[in-house]
């Protein structure tokens, strides 16, 4: 729900009232979220994605020039996992983690970044004020020098 929400966030109001006559038809979750996602454009994609969207042109050229298609993979083995959920697993982790999530980060979010933080017991949370998805891209010295500091 959570990107469907980042959707409705940066929608024109075009796209906002496809997306409502889609929650209207009583789809199911996933089905939902396959409908958004077959009618968003690029550019709709970018601001979701990132907060900067001079940074988004580069990120989208980089793509285009790696044939990187997105084919929805990782969200179907997600989806079909019959193990308990993730996050139930989450306190069972002794290790050491660093959560990194961009302020405005439409796609995750920031408050599933807290939930985890919450859940895991040894994890430290940095949020990064100028990102949204893609704090690497947005905010690199910044991210480099967070992961170095967390690893030494």
């Amino acid at each position: 729900m959570v990107q469907i929400s980042g959707f409705i966030s940066i929608a024109d109001n075009e796209l906002l009232n496809k997306i409502i006559s889609l929650h209207k038809a009583g789809l199911s979750i996933d089905e939902l979220y396959e409908k958004i996602w077959g009618i968003v454009d690029a550019e709709t994609v970018d601001l979701l994605l990132f907060e900067n969207q001079e940074i988004a042109k580069v990120n989208r050229k980089l793509w285009e020039e790696s044939n990187l298609v997105n084919t929805g993979l990782m969200m179907k083995v997600l989806q079909s996992s019959n193990r308990s959920p993730l996050l139930h697993n989450l306190k069972n982790i002794k290790q050491r983690a660093l959560i990194m999530t961009g302020a405005f980060d439409r796609n995750t979010g920031l408050s599933i970044s807290k939930i985890i933080q919450r859940e895991l017991p040894h994890s430290s949370m940095v949020i990064f004020g100028k990102s949204a998805h893609f704090p690497e891209l947005e905010e690199t010295e910044k991210f480099v020098r967070v992961v170095e500091e967390f690893l030494t």
